[in-house]
């Protein structure tokens, strides 16, 4: 549902060569009739068919399960999920946008002006970072996607959760498909182009994820200010934590901590010394991170495709929890380097 954005359209990608299923319908009311390629041209040959206004009764007829992702604006998703439900009761959904998110409506409703409660849902809803919550999503029947900065961050710090620093904050920079495809003052190309520059600084509405997350997983005290930074690229984030403690921390200490959290976990790759890079990740559904460890100062780095494990391939690695498939179906292949 909402076809036509970055994240629609890296959905459709990855499901072409995805060998469980197969994309039966992309809803866009604008577009209804018009081929996806002609809003997707990088997707020609691949899917012939039109938009369609809405899921028709018969698409899933062929079909053993049924999963229906919302890729709709935040405050018209989920609100579409709920009617969609009501047509496709034994569906599976997953909502790319921040609706659902955050389970205290009071938080969500300062951090997402127009959107309504949805009690039920929202208390239903399952957050979709497998690898904090890889069990609830196997069962559940509606699963909210993480914000693309909230799971670089929360992949960069979990390892840390329980290690008490003394202070900490987070500096997170991101390419521009981030922002959605219509160009606005601070995205547009001409603005971004040889240019890095802050914006929503300790005020973007990933932080509540943020928050969620880590304090679910025994962060204490929370106080992690955050800064976002726009890069002169399409794709890609870079996540940089700063912990800083008490007493010295050692390297081997950091890297120990990161590897256990994901020891159990294909898509995280630590990379201990070696820097996390954008380019090694980019296409890619892996986060890498990285640790730099010196007297009591720790500096962890998570590199993440904002498309895929920060949108399109979670979505997908959720789904193939939700119907039993290896959570890597459809996703085991590496980055686009050289980009």
């Amino acid at each position: 549902m909402g076809g036509t954005g970055f994240g629609a359209g890296e959905l459709m990608r990855l499901f072409s060569s995805h060998p469980k299923v197969t994309a039966v319908a992309a809803t866009s009311r604008s577009n209804a009739g018009n081929p996806i390629s002609s809003v997707h041209p990088h997707l020609a040959s691949l899917y012939d068919q039109p938009f369609v206004s809405e899921i028709p009764e018969h698409a899933f007829e062929k079909f053993d399960g049924k999963c229906i992702i919302s890729a709709l604006p935040h405050g018209e998703s989920g609100k579409a999920i709920e009617e969609v439900l009501k047509k496709f009761p034994d569906a599976r959904v997953i909502d790319l946008s921040g609706d659902l998110r955050i389970k205290q409506f009071d938080v969500h409703k300062h951090w997402y002006k127009n959107t309504p409660e949805l009690k039920e849902l929202r208390a239903e809803a399952v957050y979709g970072l497998p690898e904090v919550n890889r069990d609830e999503i196997k069962t559940a029947r509606i699963v909210a996607n993480p914000g693309c900065l909230a799971t670089a961050a929360n992949l960069a710090l979990l390892p840390f959760s329980e290690s008490k620093p003394r202070s900490s904050h987070l500096h997170l920079s991101t390419g521009s498909s981030g922002s959605g495809k219509e160009p606005k003052p601070s995205t547009h190309h001409p603005i971004r182009h040889a240019n890095v520059l802050g914006y929503k600084l300790l005020n973007h509405q990933h932080e509540p994820e943020i928050h969620q997350t880590l304090c679910a997983e025994g962060w204490r005290p929370y106080s992690l200010p955050f800064a976002a930074h726009s890069l002169p690229i399409s794709r890609g984030i870079l996540c940089t934590a700063f912990l800083s403690y008490k007493s010295e921390r050692p390297q081997v200490w950091a890297e120990g901590l990161i590897e256990l959290q994901y020891k159990d976990h294909p898509f995280v790759r630590c990379r201990g010394l070696n820097p996390a890079e954008i380019e090694n990740v980019v296409g890619s559904n892996f986060c890498d991170i990285s640790v730099t460890a010196v007297g009591g100062e720790v500096v962890v780095h998570a590199a993440l495709d904002n498309l895929v494990k920060g949108m399109a391939g979670q979505a997908i690695q959720n789904m193939n929890l939700m119907f039993g498939l290896p959570e890597t179906t459809g996703l085991w292949t590496g980055g686009w380097r050289p980009v």
